[in-house]
């Protein structure tokens, strides 16, 4: 006899359970930058996290402030990248005051987005032969 059983869903560990409350990541902005913005940061972008240094002193006061550490191009985005700050850094204070910088076309929160599935998965079905 087979005796087929639905496992409960627990989002534990799951990458829902990642999700912070507010819908975005902790600690990172997303900004497009003008031209002469992408060929300042180009040198930094992939680099181990370190604190950003620029050489352009409105984006450095920036970085100082909110401490930022890491920037990462975001793959099929052109001048598009992902800004890491503090963890506990304000994100949307961050987003206002980069879109204030004439390098800065545009910042905004990285947002996650999440699937919405059922409460039944097909990974969750467990099969038993007795």
């Amino acid at each position: 006899m087979v005796e087929t059983s639905r496992a409960p869903h627990s989002p534990a560990g799951s990458a829902a359970a990642a999700l912070t409350v507010h819908g975005f990541a902790d600690g990172e902005i997303i900004v497009q930058l003008t031209p002469e913005g992408e060929r300042a940061v180009a040198p930094l972008v992939g680099k181990p996290p370190t604190p950003l240094r620029l050489g352009i002193p409105s984006i450095d006061r920036l970085n100082v402030k909110y401490r930022a550490n890491a920037i990462d191009a975001l793959p099929g985005e052109r001048a598009t990248y992902r800004l890491r700050l503090s963890p506990d850094a304000n994100v949307m204070r961050a987003v206002e005051e980069y879109g204030r910088d004439p390098l800065v076309v545009s910042a905004e929160p990285n947002y996650t987005f999440r699937i919405p599935r059922g409460p039944e998965r097909p990974e969750a079905v467990q099969t038993r032969v007795k």
